[in-house]
């Protein structure tokens, strides 16, 4: 600040200061201004500290994931077994009883099926392609060498993409990350490993339009007594993504329990949804996305949990490792599922793209082995001995 001078009269220099008042008010003005900055740069760090966090981290779950899962649910049709026999005779003929419901209650045409039959526990499998016969009514010719202990996996899928899958044995051991795959051209399973979904043509995407680390190849489900076990190779090797901008690759498996059918708060996926993920950037980038976890709705709020879940990654082969004991000590009998994988943008990972994804699925956690009943072999369902009449087995 200039400061002006005079002489006094006793001829000493004073020191003459701006008046005090004016001082002060300048100063008072400066400090405002200055803490109004401080303070509306604090409640812009909080905004975007709440809006990045969510509910204690980066979003959680991305709209477009919501949006699909309550498409899906609401308006895609399963496949279902509704009953399923063996009539005897020169030819033996698998018959079966097989239609695609809406949860609304409407159908739509199933128009594939295949029966994949294992007579040594699921170390080999002869495929059988179902004939419609009529409206909901699937069959096919059999050969003479199925016999007692011979388990029976029903593929199906309607015009509308969904389809269904049995697991028709549990595996005995952890699968290997690179074993059991095939792609989606070949549905037949592997030991006890079971192809899941489908993919429209073309299975092979042109790379023009997806990169080979995104083009799902083959997606298959096994189980045990504690996990399941979701297989998903790509046509190339996984991939980070990139910070800056802000493009990070996801690969992720939907799961939604019909037997927790009820109202959800907005925001929630419904059927008690969980989908575990998989983000490569997350091992360079923790703070920002956790490499592998499961999103679950829990106690009134979406979480993160990384205990129920494993990853591993070889190649282009990933294996989730799922305890089963996530909807509860009894696990569910079936689950819809699909796979997709996808990009996530935005600061807050708010925003995802899809570009592969499997078809909506009815998984079944029960296969059906048959057994011999006097003349004729049946399908017995979750070991329901309530028709044993020759050649009349109900499939539920």
């Amino acid at each position: 600040m200039n400061r002006k001078s005079s002489t006094h009269n006793n001829g000493r220099r004073a020191t003459i200061r701006p008046d005090s008042r004016r001082f002060k008010m300048k100063r008072i003005t400066n400090i405002i201004v200055f803490a109004a900055a401080i303070l509306a740069a604090l409640i812009a760090a909080k905004a975007i500290s709440q809006d990045e966090l969510g509910l204690g981290g980066p979003t959680l779950m991305p709209r477009a994931v919501l949006f699909r899962s309550v498409d899906w649910i609401k308006n895609q049709a399963l496949p279902t077994v509704v009953w399923a026999k063996i009539i005897p005779g020169s030819q033996r003929l698998l018959d079966s009883g097989i239609t695609s419901r809406m949860i609304n209650g409407k159908t739509t045409v199933t128009k594939e099926v295949k029966t994949y039959l294992s007579a040594n526990g699921g170390k080999s499998w002869k495929t059988y392609d179902l004939a419609q016969v009529e409206q909901d009514h699937w069959a096919a010719k059999m050969t003479a060498n199925s016999g007692v202990g011979t388990l029976a996996s029903f593929y199906a899928r309607n015009v509308l993409g969904g389809s269904m899958v049995d697991l028709a044995c549990m595996m005995s051991s952890t699968p290997a990350p690179t074993s059991g795959f095939f792609d989606m051209k070949d549905r037949q399973p592997k030991g006890c490993f079971f192809a899941s979904g489908s993919e429209e043509p073309p299975i092979d995407d042109s790379s023009s339009r997806i990169g080979e680390d995104l083009d799902i190849f083959d997606f298959r489900i096994g189980y045990d007594s504690k996990y399941i076990y979701f297989g998903m190779m790509i046509d190339g090797e996984y991939s980070k993504g990139s910070l800056t901008p802000t493009v990070l690759n996801q690969y992720s498996v939907m799961m939604f329990n019909p037997e927790a059918a009820g109202p959800v708060p907005d925001g929630v996926l419904p059927l008690s949804g969980v989908m575990v993920r998989y983000i490569p950037m997350g091992k360079e980038a923790p703070s920002m996305a956790q490499s592998c976890g499961a999103v679950i709705y829990r106690n009134k709020t979406t979480v993160l949990d990384t205990t129920p879940v494993t990853c591993k990654v070889n190649g282009q082969y990933l294996m989730f490792k799922v305890r089963r004991d996530l909807w509860g000590t009894k696990p569910p009998r079936e689950l819809f599922v699909f796979a997709y994988t996808g990009t996530l943008r935005e600061r807050n990972l708010s925003e995802l793209s899809f570009v592969d994804s499997t078809s909506f699925t009815r998984v079944r956690f029960a296969g059906s082995v048959l057994k011999l009943s006097a003349s004729v072999e049946v399908l017995p369902r979750n070991n329901d001995k309530s028709d044993n009449k020759p050649g009349v087995n109900y499939y539920h």
